[in-house]
């Protein structure tokens, strides 16, 4: 899992990786030529001590690199310290072996220097064989050992290390030219990685900021709405409250309209009353009218009498007593009128009076149509008795001036009476005109409660949809936050 994770693309990393990777080969190289030459040994071709020099030779450059790669495993050194450990041991080996096939080792070293793509070693190494196997032939031509197949082999020994040679200095500078292509298009990749992380970066953090906005105005929203409903519930309790106070007063004002009714009758009888008073008054007028004609007429008859008759004085006085009678009768007119006047004052009970005043009235006529019988007694008694007579019309015409005041008075009390139900009547005619705008103001009333009402119902309702809109808000926001807080965990996931 930890070779997986490498980064290559890293220049420490990947000399690191071209250092354990060569390090193993070289080991596993120089391990086989130490162990391949044994058997040389065995058969007799190669001495112990030749042996000893191969052993080492192999096995010193192992252990250098071993330790340089322990101490800096990105070392450069590596690659030198084997390589010369490397032509070392070829030049010995070449320089001593029996056959020509011992010149593949520089290929084998070859292939793996190519792992650090440094075509100027390889070609360092090539060109530092072909001159050892130039040695080789220079030797073996002094020896006079140059002839026949060794000239075969050391022909195809130096074709055969030149090709190689080229073709890996090719190959290399190839493998170059191409890795330094997708390194400058690894590095335009990066960069263009590096300014589309930094835009992402960019549109993560204004969308980090952006959601942050958008929690606290969602927050915001979240707790106006949450007023909202505490109004809206309050409203709604409000509203209950309201709609029972205006039952009330719509049934206040039913009874209202009621009383309003009764009051409304009631005027329409004490109009009916007072027209009635009003007829018995005018009709006492008439009455009070001729009885004012008799008392004048009375009053003329009893001064010629008086004129005449000087010497019926005894009689008059006679007639002076019944004429106190009727003074008497007349002071109770008086009084019954003063009574009349009174109940007129009374809005209740007018037209009752009225009544009873006539009846009064009634009353007294007859009790003067008595007194005038005893009159009349009296006069056949003055034939009898004209001093008496005398007198009596003395006292008469004193009783019958009193009788015209006292008439005078009752007639002007009937006539305030009647002007004062006139006043009544108006007054009452004023009432009844503001009882009819009092009901139609109440009904007025009546239909503004019935508006109002209705109103109310639909704030109600509308409060219930209200407050189901702002419930059903504060769980659309509360999904909402819930969105808006998972995009900013990821936002700042592209952040980090």
């Amino acid at each position: 899992m930890g070779k997986k994770n490498i980064d290559l693309s890293d220049k420490v990393v990947a000399a690191q990786s071209r250092n354990s990777t060569a390090l193993s080969c070289m080991i596993i190289m120089n391990a086989v030529l130490a162990i391949a030459y044994i058997p040389e040994v065995i058969k007799g071709a190669r001495s112990i001590p030749s042996y000893l020099v191969v052993f080492f030779l192999a096995v010193l450059p192992c252990v250098a690199i071993v330790l340089i790669y322990r101490q800096h495993k990105e070392s450069k050194l590596m690659k030198y310290v084997w390589t010369i450990g490397f032509g070392l041991l070829y030049a010995y080996v070449m320089l001593t072996t029996t056959t020509s096939l011992a010149f593949c080792y520089v290929i084998i070293a070859m292939c793996i220097l190519m792992v650090y793509l440094d075509f100027m070693l390889v070609a360092g190494l090539a060109i530092y064989s072909i001159l050892v196997n130039v040695i080789r032939t220079i030797v073996m031509a002094v020896n006079g050992e140059f002839k026949g197949v060794a000239i075969t082999d050391a022909e195809l020994i130096f074709a055969c290390l030149i090709i190689f040679a080229a073709f890996a200095i090719i190959a290399l500078k190839k493998i170059s030219l191409i890795n330094e292509a997708n390194i400058a298009k690894a590095d335009e990749g990066k960069k263009q990685s590096k300014e589309l992380l930094d835009k992402t970066l960019s549109v993560a953090n204004s969308m980090i900021t952006n959601i942050d906005s958008a929690v606290a105005e969602t927050e915001s929203l979240k707790n106006a709405i949450a007023n909202t409903q505490e109004d809206m519930q309050r409203l709604t309790l409000n509203v209950d409250e309201e709609v029972g106070a205006i039952e009330e007063e719509k049934q206040s004002t039913e009874k209202i309209s009621a009383y309003i009714g009764k009051v409304d009758e009631a005027v329409g009888q004490i109009v009916a009353e007072v027209k009635s008073a009003e007829d018995n008054l005018n009709q006492g007028n008439v009455v009070m009218e001729q009885l004012l004609a008799q008392v004048k007429a009375s009053e003329e008859s009893g001064s010629l009498v008086t004129a005449k008759m000087e010497a019926l004085k005894s009689y008059a006085n006679n007639m002076q007593d019944i004429m106190g009678l009727i003074s008497n009768i007349a002071s109770q007119t008086g009084l019954l009128a003063l009574n009349a006047s009174i109940e007129a004052a009374r809005a209740g009970d007018a037209g009752k009076g009225f009544a009873v005043v006539a009846t009064e009235i009634s009353h007294l006529s007859a009790q003067t149509n008595d007194a005038t019988g005893d009159i009349y007694a009296l006069i056949n008694d003055i034939v009898k008795a004209i001093d008496e007579a005398h007198r009596s019309m003395a006292e008469l015409l004193e009783s019958s001036e009193l009788q015209s005041k006292y008439v005078d008075d009752t007639a002007a009390n009937f006539a305030r009476i009647h002007d004062n139900t006139q006043v009544i009547f108006r007054e009452v005619d004023n009432l009844q005109g503001t009882v009819d705008v009092v009901t139609k103001e109440t009904k007025q009333i009546e239909k503004v409660i019935n508006n109002v009402v209705n109103t109310t119902q639909l704030v109600m309702d509308s409060a219930g949809e209200t407050l189901e809109s702002c419930n059903s808000n504060l769980e659309s926001i509360g999904r909402v936050t819930g969105i808006m807080e998972n995009l900013t965990l990821e936002a700042k996931k592209l952040n980090n």
